[in-house]
């Protein structure tokens, strides 16, 4: 009988690569096992958060797109699972991880008590607490469920933002959110510099959440582990807060129209523009928000090593802040006390500032050589002239390194 002949040179049919990331759902569908053990929907909504956080922790960029490309992708693979444990995580990942779907998923049987109720929550108070200063601010937003036997605790957000780097430096989620708040508001009471205030839902929302698209994209996060752990969760519960009314951003324009600008109102129109640029650079985050140490900050490091100003620009700087501090302090609400605090702050570093603008102590190289480049007079437009110059500059600079000790 003939047999059929194989050509060694014609590849067979080649297997599909398996899909790494099957592995890791199959993973996370294990873990889901302890949702048969939990006996409220808070416990079950943590641990899927918790799941989804492994995947937004070790991601190095674009990490809301992770945390949410993780949810989709886990979600499609368990459209092809019929299990118990399956159909438990579906509904949760529903609600948690914040994927769409046309309903909800069905319940397995004898679905535990707890199921009808993920999710569903209704705010109930949001409030700020910090210090005068005003550099770092905790976001509380509370939550209950509608059955709080099988919902659960009231709840808490708590997003501590740090304004001077710019970013979310903690978050987490926790119970009961009536003992933190009573935490806190005795804190405010022993200590007449915290404060714990009641803030517009749709403010928090705005503030958080702009934060935390900036942490997102950090190169490391920050060591706080209940950052990523309960991110997915934090994300679902600001959901559900309303959006704020969105209102034009306050411009330089805002403020020359504005009382407290009559401080500098015979100052040279080029000068303070150039300086309030500068402020509005440096707070390019909330140019309403001033501390104490960001003023300090701004004219004893950020100017001096980012800004070439000349004698009028550095006398104008120090009064230009002054007023715009004040403009902001009232505008954005900040007690007398505390305007008063950030416009002594002014005053009393002015003539550091002076000194250090004056001095190469503080520029950064780039300043330096553009401080060298306008002492010796070259033409900017000349691009040879500028070519030669900017050789022999850096020769010259190689060349002190060298003879450094």
């Amino acid at each position: 009988m003939p047999t059929e002949r194989t050509d060694p040179d014609v590849p067979g049919p080649r297997r599909p690569e398996p899909d790494p990331s099957t592995a890791r759902y199959d993973l996370f569908l294990e873990v889901a096992r302890d949702l048969d053990r939990v006996t409220t929907a808070y416990d079950a909504e943590l641990l899927v958060s918790t799941m989804l956080g492994a995947a937004y922790a070790v991601a190095d960029r674009d990490r809301a797109a992770v945390l949410t490309g993780t949810a989709e992708g886990l979600r499609r693979h368990l459209a092809r699972r019929r299990t118990r444990t399956a159909s438990l995580l579906r509904t949760v990942l529903g609600e948690v991880g914040g994927v769409t779907t046309r309903s909800r998923a069905a319940a397995p049987a004898e679905a535990p008590g707890w199921l009808p109720h993920v999710g569903v929550v209704h705010p109930t108070g949001t409030y700020a607490f910090g210090d005068d200063q005003g550099n770092q601010t905790t976001y509380l937003a509370c939550f209950a469920y509608d059955d709080t036997d099988d919902g659960g605790p009231e709840h808490v957000v708590a997003a501590l933002v740090d304004h001077r780097a710019g970013h979310v430096r903690d978050l987490f989620v926790a119970a009961p959110a009536g003992a933190l708040l009573a935490q806190l508001q005795a804190a405010a009471t022993t200590d007449e510099d915290m404060r714990l205030v009641e803030v517009d839902p749709g403010e928090l929302r705005t503030e958080v959440e702009r934060f935390l698209s900036i942490t997102d994209e950090l190169p490391e996060l920050p060591e706080a582990r209940s950052l990523t752990s309960d991110r997915a969760l934090a994300t679902h519960r600001l959901r559900l807060l309303p959006e704020a009314a969105e209102e034009p951003p306050l411009t330089i324009a805002d403020f020359q129209a504005a009382p407290e600008s009559s401080r500098v109102s015979g100052a040279d129109p080029e000068s303070l523009t150039f300086a309030l640029k500068l402020i509005v650079e440096y707070s390019q985050q909330d140019a309403l928000r001033w501390t104490p140490d960001g003023i300090a900050d701004f004219l004893l490091e950020w100017v001096p090593a980012k800004a070439l100003l000349d004698r009028a620009d550095s006398e104008l700087l120090p009064a230009a802040l002054s007023a715009w501090v004040r403009w902001a302090g009232r505008v954005s609400g900040l007690s007398p006390r505390e305007v008063a605090q950030n416009v002594a702050t002014v005053a009393r570093h002015k003539g550091e500032f002076t000194r250090r603008i004056r001095s190469d102590d503080h520029r950064s190289p780039a300043v330096r050589a553009m401080a060298q480049l306008l002492k010796d007079g070259v033409d900017i437009n000349d691009e040879k002239a500028l070519a030669e110059w900017l050789d022999d500059y850096n020769a010259r600079e190689e060349g002190a390194a060298g003879t450094g000790p």
